[in-house]
């Protein structure tokens, strides 16, 4: 009898721990910068404490927040970085997992200690944050008392401010209002994440380079633009890159591209048509 109840009680507990480490599926996918430039890899991932790296293969540094880390495109790589990474299936909602992007707005936050303080956005991608108002006597410098990695928003060593949180539309593209936090011209420093040195391009809703815009840096694509591909009047581009646009999602239909300043859209005619690229990019890459 006590063997048989030993049993019974064994078989139990191989079972509440076997079966959720059954239920915790892995993936490896291998994220490669083969050109020194930053790559999207393509990874179903519900939020970023999904991600590890398992192995460097690169002679490039793989160090995450600066050449590989991941936000809702998912796992980016970047500087030549080449790496195996594991991805786990955390089975539902939980910790580190299916995290809401915030609403677009401003948040308040404070390192009142002086020490790290992480403010409750969720995951948040970093392009989507810049500061509005410093609001202590305690420098706010991105990457030194403020930012933003895999948890969330930080503030440190005595800053305090008020952050503006640009919104995401449906697809998780970034789209950007005019006001606190716009960008500077053309996009420098730590703006929305920095790396804007090897030039980009700005896409506009309004004619003339007004109204809300979405920025690329040089070597970023976009597949999708959801609704917003449709509210493209100007597109402003700079340090020589060169932006190629679509009629259709994921880069197919009719295409054209420059390497100027198109201040209107309608003195540009979609090919084989009466008709102007008004209104009409729906997906776009910067070269």
């Amino acid at each position: 009898m006590r063997f048989s109840s030993w049993s019974r009680c064994g078989m139990l507990l191989l079972a509440f721990i076997v079966l959720p480490a059954l239920g915790r599926a892995q993936q490896t996918v291998r994220c490669e910068s083969n050109d020194g430039k930053r790559k999207y890899c393509d990874a179903s991932i519900n939020g970023p404490n999904q991600v590890t790296m398992e192995r460097q293969i690169s002679g490039s540094p793989c160090v995450r927040g600066n050449t590989w880390d991941v936000d809702h495109r998912g796992i980016w790589v970047d500087k030549g970085c080449r790496a195996d990474f594991n991805i786990t299936d955390a089975g539902g909602p939980g910790p580190g997992t299916g995290m809401p992007r915030p609403a677009a707005g401003s948040i308040k936050c404070e390192s009142n200690n002086a020490k790290r303080n992480y403010c409750n956005t969720g995951f948040i991608d970093s392009r989507q944050v810049s500061i509005e108002q410093q609001i202590s006597g305690s420098p706010c410098n991105r990457g030194s008392t403020w930012g933003v990695d895999n948890r969330g928003l930080w503030v440190d060593r005595g800053c305090c401010a008020v952050f503006h949180i640009a919104n995401w539309n449906d697809s998780g593209e970034g789209w950007w209002n005019p006001g606190p936090g716009a960008a500077p011209w053309p996009p420098s420093g730590n703006w929305q994440g920095g790396n804007w040195e090897r030039g980009g391009a700005c896409f506009y809703s309004d004619r003339d380079f007004g109204g809300k815009y979405l920025c690329l840096r040089r070597g970023e694509s976009r597949g999708k633009l959801g609704n917003l591909g449709d509210d493209i009047s100007s597109i402003r581009v700079f340090g020589g890159a060169r932006v190629l646009f679509y009629e259709n999602d994921n880069f197919k239909g009719r295409a054209s591209g420059t390497k100027r300043d198109v201040p209107d859209l309608r003195q540009l005619n979609l090919a084989g048509t009466s008709r102007s690229w008004n209104n009409r990019i729906s997906s776009a890459r910067v070269n």
